[in-house]
């Protein structure tokens, strides 16, 4: 019961970062010092970190008390992020498109609008789009350590060819 109360917490405070955040951090009327950050800016995610193409847009500022860490992710069709970790756990929430996730030593699973999946801190996973279709998500990270995200190897060709074929399979 008590895990229910805070995913049910997590997502809700995602999706206040989502809606209250998109356009504009607003200032806290008991914070001695608020700040307020007009559109967002999107970054193209690196090289290094994808096969093709996706953008970021960071949802919360380094300023809030939060330890929560929210962002919108979007993939290009046929894109897909590297093996990655997460020290404090991760909620990922599906809101446009199709794709797959899986975490290491795991059977692929497809996800599409709608779900929610939950890592536990350290979870080695990856989270890519389908070939026909974009893929973009919340990720809802702590920042309780000093990194929110450690970046690992590539996903190979054969690896993700797998996720599509198992995908085609069902």
């Amino acid at each position: 019961m008590m895990r229910k109360c805070v995913y049910m917490l997590v997502i809700s405070l995602g999706l206040v970062a989502v809606v209250g955040f998109t356009t504009r951090q607003l200032a806290c009327k008991k914070c001695t010092k608020s700040s307020i950050e007009a559109g967002l800016q999107q970054e193209q995610i690196g090289s290094d970190k994808i096969i093709g193409l996706g953008l970021l847009q960071v949802l919360t500022a380094d300023t809030l008390t939060s330890d929560l860490h929210v962002a919108n992710i979007q993939l290009e069709e046929g894109s897909y992020l590297h093996w990655q970790t997460m020290p404090g756990g991760r909620v990922i929430i599906v809101t446009e498109g199709e794709g797959f996730y899986q975490s290491k030593g795991k059977d692929v699973v497809r996800i599409k609008k709608g779900d929610t999946i939950e890592t536990f801190p350290g979870l080695y996973h990856w989270v890519g789009a389908t070939p026909e279709s974009g893929l973009e998500f919340i990720s809802v990270t702590s920042k309780k350590s000093d990194a929110l995200i450690k970046w690992h190897e590539t996903v190979t060709e054969k690896e993700y060819r797998a996720a599509i074929d198992l995908a085609e399979a069902s």
